[in-house]
């Protein structure tokens, strides 16, 4: 900008105006972030509870035993169970493996099943 006797550049004021500007939408991105991330952290917990119930069946369809029943682990403050029955009927095993948790005052219930022949 060109000012009053020839001087180029920005005056004090328009800098920090500019500034509370600049603050005001970086404080406007804050809830965004928190949003953001209370998100990452359900869907990190909805891999991890998949993954233990696809691990637990794949023990249980290869004839290993597959530790406690129900059994429960930790996770950042969230306690995940993780529970199976084997129901046998005729000739097949009718195996569910099911696995809790609560987010929020929400419980979160993921069950995997399948039949294996004996």
């Amino acid at each position: 900008m060109l000012h009053a006797g020839g001087a180029e550049g920005f005056t004090l004021i328009e800098v920090l105006l500019s500034l509370v500007i600049f603050s005001l939408c970086l404080l406007a991105m804050v809830p965004l972030l928190a949003t953001a991330t209370s998100i990452d952290r359900e869907n990190y917990l909805n891999v991890r509870a998949r993954s233990m119930a696809a691990d637990t069946l794949d023990t249980l369809m290869g004839d290993a035993p597959a530790g406690p029943n129900p059994s429960t682990e930790t996770d950042g403050g969230v306690s995940i169970t993780r529970s199976w029955d084997v129901i046998q009927v005729g000739n097949l095993d009718n195996i569910a493996v099911t696995v809790r948790y609560t987010f929020k005052g929400q419980l979160k219930t993921f069950v995997l099943t399948a039949q294996k022949a004996r």
